[in-house]
């Protein structure tokens, strides 16, 4: 249990760990009552969408908890990529014993030569017709979709997700539409992945 500013008690759950999403996301939610939510002005401070929100933040933590194994496989295989390749203890042994704890990363090497293999070898759009009459619209969807891929430079961002995928085993692009009237209604892009993920 937890006192609050205002003498109220209420129970909170004490993990060993701090929950970052519950941390940031949740703080407004702590103390207060259904009655004080059903008052407010904001109809996202409603009992319906603050048991949403425990339910995603729930989610989350659940998959948090799920990947977590994975995740840390995937960090020592991006650090098998950057150069981190003892750990600590062993770095720390060779250094007493007057040694360097040197990488000759062939890992790198052959990462790196099949990215840019991947970079060499991006192909553009191109719709094909079902027959003659429609070769003309399969023409204009194919400098659309071109367009669209330039507009949002689709090829480096897949080819960041391509870089996730090959060194730790998982990378995502996010394709989707929006409403903005700043960009275009399509957009392509790269999301953060991998270890960089979770903290």
């Amino acid at each position: 249990m937890s006192e609050l500013a205002d003498d109220r008690l209420v129970n909170i759950r004490v993990s060993k760990r701090v929950d970052p999403i519950a941390a940031e996301a949740g703080r407004s939610f702590l103390g207060r009552s259904q009655e004080e939510a059903q008052k407010a002005s904001d109809p996202l401070d409603s009992p319906a969408m603050q048991a949403l929100f425990r339910r995603l933040v729930g989610y989350t933590r659940r998959e948090m908890d799920l990947q977590a194994e994975n995740r840390a496989q995937i960090a020592i295989d991006h650090d098998y990529y950057d150069h981190i390749q003892w750990t600590v203890e062993d770095a720390q042994t060779l250094q007493a014993r007057g040694q360097l704890p040197a990488v000759y990363n062939k890992i790198a090497t052959s990462v790196n030569w099949v990215l840019g293999t991947e970079r060499r070898t991006r192909v553009d759009w191109k719709i094909l017709p079902r027959n003659s009459d429609g070769a003309k619209a399969a023409e204009r969807k194919t400098q659309y979709l071109k367009y669209i891929a330039d507009v949002n430079k689709a090829g480096f961002e897949r080819s960041q997700a391509f870089a996730d995928a090959v060194k730790g085993g998982i990378g995502w692009v996010e394709d989707g539409g929006q409403n903005n009237a700043d960009g275009e209604p399509l957009y392509s892009r790269y999301v953060l992945g991998g270890s960089q993920c979770y903290p």
